[in-house]
């Protein structure tokens, strides 16, 4: 009955055409799992509806107005509206105080750099790109990938020689 599902890990997202099909596939997805998997829907669920546009015509100016309505999704760090996707704003601030950490050191570290960059992964897809810039002017993210980059490379190669070494001397030994 849902026309749109969405589920990562223990989120999920039923989209439906009205209030009614939503609260019964609700009933039966916790009948589910109490039922089938002994397991118990968590208390903060939510049935609401999405952002939508409404169009509404000015009596005065005869024009017609977009007007937003409903709630946005707040899923997996972001939040969907209609016509935009953000980030939430903790995560936004915890990438910009990591980005000012950085900022502060005197040299770039690996740990640091591969975190920062991770953050940079959240704006990729979102319509925050006055953030993204914000964030990445205080920060060289291209030296940043490099470092993170050689890094890669530098522990890669030092596997594969402690591979090679170790399978050479259970071969000896075999012998």
């Amino acid at each position: 009955h849902a026309t749109h599902y969405i589920r990562y890990m223990d989120d999920m997202v039923i989209c439906c055409d009205d209030k009614e099909t939503a609260h019964y596939l609700r009933k039966k997805i916790d009948e589910y799992l109490n039922v089938q998997l002994h397991l118990t829907m968590k208390d903060n669920w939510q049935v609401f509806k999405f952002s939508y546009i409404v169009l509404i015509q000015n009596e005065e100016t005869k024009m017609v107005e977009k007007c937003y309505k409903g709630r946005e999704l707040d899923f997996m760090g972001f939040r969907f509206f209609y016509d935009k996707t953000i980030i939430r704003k903790s995560i936004y601030f915890r990438a910009y105080r990591k980005a000012r950490h950085i900022v502060n050191k005197d040299r770039y570290d690996w740990y640091n750099a591969s975190q920062f960059l991770s953050y940079i992964g959240w704006f990729k897809y979102t319509d925050t790109k006055d953030a993204y810039e914000s964030i990445s002017n205080l920060v060289g993210v291209q030296r940043l990938k490099k470092l993170v980059s050689n890094y890669s490379k530098k522990i890669r190669k030092e596997n594969q020689n402690e591979n090679k070494n170790s399978s050479e001397y259970y071969l000896t030994e075999a012998f």
